[in-house]
């Protein structure tokens, strides 16, 4: 394993070699369990709390609260991969969104996992997995607090719904609240304080007060927190697996909200790419996203492709670490197959990320530059905050406006990246369903 302080500069160098960004570099080393950072030594985290940085925010620190609890594979004797548990989740999916709000620009969401939400998603992978969990759901805000503080008194880590917004933005006044939860772990107390794994490489340290604000911003969750009741248990995956795959392949030809059909799955790739050039149509993206607003949309393809509630490059390459586990749980080779065709299908995500972030255009790559910084920061909170990351959950803005042609130009050539991503997602679908035929 490798220190902590060792870790970033391991990424830096990776970077300069591979000409990755930070997410992508970081995701590699991650992957790789003898450059996984060794946090054994940071200070009054529970005992055996580990915060192992997650190629995804919420699904390591899942893992991580897994791992304390002393949960394993049966399969392997080993602790649940943040691979399993992100691939027992659903893995991917593709959701195609725009929301529009009165007084402000077109909201784009382009969504690369199989549950846009990241609570529905890692407690769904929770459930899949069987591993046994206390759950407490309330809507005081007191009750909330006395079932967390039960938990710090027992020594136990807890995962809990918070919203993203409130754990980024020091101010508290951003109307994109409640918008956008994640799931992080309570993973021990320093002081008055408590130390909040989101999945970085070291915890952060949080007020009660404002993590009590994080958790309660998100009215759906209901303050949910779960502790671990059947530590040490042994978990057979194998159904389980066979049930997520399933459920992946399904939400590509089948979307669980009929107001959204055609937005889900291969549809909504098929919408997306078209609506990208369709100057005819009042949602096509020529009317739709003129001007200042150009900028708008490419930083957020950008940010759904490597970050918003995905890991890097829409998540394929590590839906592909899970179809080699699934194959080794299974002993269905078959899923090693299917692993590299999503591995080629993430190449596609990729270049369409990269082609954003390297646009020519300031506005654009500085939107994606901070998203990597926000990323970065994510791993060692001790750099402070300082108000940098509150624009990122701002409501949307329209920026410096880019010549039409310019534009059109931009949209077409990422249409292009999209219908080889669709290629690629079509033959990776394929492979999947061979694997699950062969049940």
């Amino acid at each position: 394993m490798t220190k902590n302080r060792d870790f970033k500069a391991r990424v830096r160098e990776r970077m300069v070699k591979t000409g990755e960004r930070y997410t992508a570099a970081r995701a590699q080393l991650l992957a790789k369990s003898a450059d996984t950072p060794d946090t054994g030594a940071v200070p009054n985290l529970f005992a055996g709390y580990r915060c192992a940085g997650g190629v995804c925010r919420d699904t390591g620190a899942a893992r991580n609260f897994l791992a304390q609890a002393g949960l394993i594979a049966k399969h392997n004797g080993e602790p649940i991969s943040e691979a399993m548990l992100a691939g027992l989740g659903g893995g991917v999916g593709f959701l195609y969104a725009v929301f529009e709000y009165k007084g402000l620009p077109p909201m784009l969401s382009v969504l690369a996992r199989h549950e846009t939400m990241s609570d529905t998603f890692v407690f769904g992978a929770l459930s899949r997995s069987g591993a046994g969990l206390d759950v407490s759901e309330t809507g005081s805000a007191a009750a909330a607090a006395k079932a967390l503080e039960a938990a710090i008194a027992d020594s136990r880590p807890a995962l809990a719904v918070a919203d993203v917004v409130v754990l980024a933005d020091e101010s508290g006044k951003s109307p994109m609240q409640g918008f956008a939860p994640t799931v992080v772990a309570v993973a021990g107390v320093e002081g008055d304080d408590l130390l909040i794994d989101e999945g970085g490489l070291a915890p952060r340290r949080l007020t009660r007060e404002r993590f009590a604000r994080a958790r309660g911003a998100r009215k759906q969750a209901k303050n949910r927190l779960a502790t671990v009741s059947d530590r040490g248990a042994k978990l057979d995956l194998r159904g389980a697996v066979y049930e997520a795959v399933a459920a992946t392949i399904e939400r590509y030809f089948k979307s669980p909200w009929k107001a959204f059909a055609s937005n889900v799955g291969f549809a909504g790739l098929e919408k997306w790419q078209t609506l990208m050039t369709d100057p005819k149509d009042k949602k096509g993206w020529p009317r739709l996203f003129a001007d200042g607003r150009a900028p708008l949309a490419l930083r957020r393809t950008f940010q759904g492709i490597e970050h918003e509630f995905t890991p890097p490059a829409a998540g394929r390459p590590m839906y592909a670490r899970f179809l080699e586990e699934a194959g080794e749980v299974t002993g269905n080779r078959a899923f090693g197959a299917a692993a590299k065709t999503f591995d080629a299908a993430g190449e596609r995500w990729r270049a369409a990320s990269n082609f954003i972030a390297s646009c020519g255009v300031p506005s654009v790559e500085s939107g994606c530059e901070l998203l990597d910084r926000y990323s970065e920061w994510l791993d060692d909170p001790r750099v402070g905050e300082g108000g940098q990351f509150s624009r990122l959950y701002a409501p949307p803005t329209e920026a410096e406006p880019i010549e039409p042609e310019a534009a059109l130009k931009l949209f077409g050539e990422l249409a292009d990246h999209v219908g080889g991503i669709i290629a690629a997602e079509r033959e990776a679908v394929a492979a999947l369903q061979k694997a699950a035929d062969g049940a």
